[in-house]
């Protein structure tokens, strides 16, 4: 009873916030956020101590100046990506390499999606959603479930079509996306156990979805990621498909994933400060 109750006044609460943010002018509501980002790096000490030690472990020449400016506008990427939740749809989206979806979407192709937690990550099913009407990201369910309901509801008016991690009739609803020329979406950029990768010169593990679920289909994999360019001005770049090793050995599956993360590197040694570094990545050190 008492978590139904909960979960009832963060329903209420987040149609309040929603209510007031968007009587705000546009300028007010992104310094809001940023203030909000800096709070909670100042007052949310298990996730700043975390967020230090990641980029610390990722950027061992940086000075701590620099890991400290990376942290702080990392929140505040948080915050405001939080707050753009509020009026997603009204967020400008710039796309480098739409042809390369549109060639997929012609063709009914199903394409598998690997994507990370950098800028607005949610843009870019908001982006492929509007583009294909197909866009199906797996993901795993809010503890608030009549949430989660209200969120992929609101997600569905723009072709996002949630499969939730884990669930029963998922392996159905994955093999549904890519018979009818879906984009199957994973973000795979945390923590998981299945396969030992090198990150940042660092040996940690991840999850292995994209990999094993291109063993099964032999479907493209394509990399998309979000950048904010600035305030309410998003871009999505699209990349060509990504070359993989054929074929279901478990070697294969590791040396895929790598090849993933080889590329998240990169991307994210250019926008250190837009990447989610509050997730405990490297759990043995």
């Amino acid at each position: 009873m008492l978590s139904k109750i909960k979960d009832k006044i963060e329903i209420i609460g987040f149609y309040i916030l929603k209510t007031l943010v968007m009587v705000v002018p546009l300028y007010f509501r992104y310094r809001f956020a940023e203030i909000a980002g800096i709070l909670t790096y100042i007052l949310v000490k298990k996730r700043r101590e975390i967020t230090l030690k990641n980029i610390r472990l990722a950027f061992p020449e940086k000075s701590e100046k620099e890991i400290k400016k990376i942290a702080i506008n990392s929140f505040k990427n948080i915050t405001k990506s939080f707050f753009e939740v509020l009026w997603g749809n009204r967020v400008k989206i710039e796309i480098e390499g739409k042809e390369i979806i549109e060639n997929y979407v012609k063709n009914n192709q199903g394409v598998i999606i690997v994507s990370m937690h950098l800028g607005n990550w949610e843009m870019v099913g908001l982006c492929l959603g509007k583009l294909t009407g197909k866009f199906y990201p797996i993901a795993k369910r809010q503890r608030n479930r009549e949430f989660d309901t209200i969120l992929n509801n609101e997600r569905k008016k723009y072709g996002v079509h949630t499969i939730i991690k884990g669930a029963p009739d998922a392996p159905k609803q994955i093999m549904k996306s890519m018979k009818d020329g879906g984009m199957l979406a994973l973000i795979c950029d945390q923590f998981g156990k299945d396969v030992e990768v090198n990150f940042f010169g660092r040996k940690t593990t991840s999850v292995s979805g994209p990999s094993t679920i291109y063993a099964r289909f032999d479907a493209p994999v394509i990399l998309v990621y979000n950048i904010r360019i600035k305030d309410n001005i998003e871009k999505v770049f699209i990349e060509e498909s990504i070359t993989m090793k054929k074929g279901n050995k478990k070697e294969f599956v590791q040396e895929n994933m790598q090849i993933i993360y080889n590329r998240f590197e990169e991307i994210i040694r250019k926008y250190p400060e837009q990447w989610f570094w509050q997730h405990k990545r490297w759990r043995d050190l």
